[in-house]
């Protein structure tokens, strides 16, 4: 694939990905007071940022693996890690 194609190949996953994690921010919003940002997306790894009732959560590392990771992952099975940051 020449690198334009693979450039817009990207460009288009993580437009999906903003989509999907737009979704679960909803529900995290609205269940639990927090919320769930995409920080960048490479192709590889997904960085997220927690916020509002997710900040300092003890189930924070929960939410990332059980909800974030395992939704995501049904979508993009070759999804190498997801990892929340702070910055």
């Amino acid at each position: 694939m020449a690198t334009n194609d693979t450039a817009a190949v990207l460009e288009r996953e993580r437009q999906m990905m903003n989509t999907l994690i737009e979704y679960i921010n909803g529900f995290i919003e609205m269940y639990h007071g927090g919320s769930v940002e995409v920080v960048d997306y490479d192709g590889q790894t997904l960085k997220v940022r927690f916020g509002g009732a997710c900040v300092g959560c003890h189930m924070a590392a929960w939410t990332l693996r059980m909800t974030i990771e395992n939704t995501v992952r049904q979508f993009f099975p070759g999804l190498k890690e997801v990892i929340s940051v702070s910055e």
